[in-house]
């Protein structure tokens, strides 16, 4: 296995989506033939919408995939802004709908209230994670993590008393 950086430079977007839900689905694919099972992170937003919906169309067993955002708004599933309405609306449909989706927003009316809920559904994950995808948005920002935000601060703490 190479493990040297790659740097493959692509006319166009299209492409790009193209590679990556192929070469997703080929790794997802190959940890399904060894362990019988997989695991997909992907970060929300709109950048990896079509790109995750090329990929919700590949043959997979998709009941065998566990599959969750690595960030999400404290939003309601359905508001526009949330990214789990994003992932619903691009790489769950059809036959990808029927992974297991671990939603990182529960029930609870806040982050806060709702974080230990959050902790336990992903201490249960089976680590390592086979595909990780992060983004990053066109002003830079990745996983919502706007810096100019006022909850920046205050994020950036919660996580460090942990």
């Amino acid at each position: 296995m190479n493990n040297k950086p790659t740097l493959i430079l692509l006319p166009n977007r299209d492409e790009l989506d193209q590679l990556l839900s192929h070469d997703i689905a080929t790794t997802l694919n190959v940890a399904l033939q060894n362990h019988g099972k997989a695991s997909l992170a992907v970060s929300g937003g709109s950048t990896p919408s079509n790109m995750l919906s090329l990929l919700g169309q590949a043959a997979l067993d998709w009941p065998a995939v566990q599959t969750l955002l690595v960030d999400e708004r404290w939003l309601p599933a359905k508001h526009a802004n949330s990214n789990e309405a994003m992932l619903r609306n691009s790489l769950l449909k059809g036959a990808a709908g029927n992974s297991r989706y671990l939603p990182l927003k529960n029930q609870a009316n806040t982050a806060d209230d709702g974080q230990y809920e959050t902790e336990e559904l992903l201490d249960a994950l089976e680590w390592p994670l086979n595909i990780v995808h992060l983004g990053m948005g066109d002003d830079g920002h990745t996983a919502s993590w706007f810096t100019d935000a006022p909850e920046y601060t205050k994020l950036c703490a919660a996580h460090s008393q942990h």
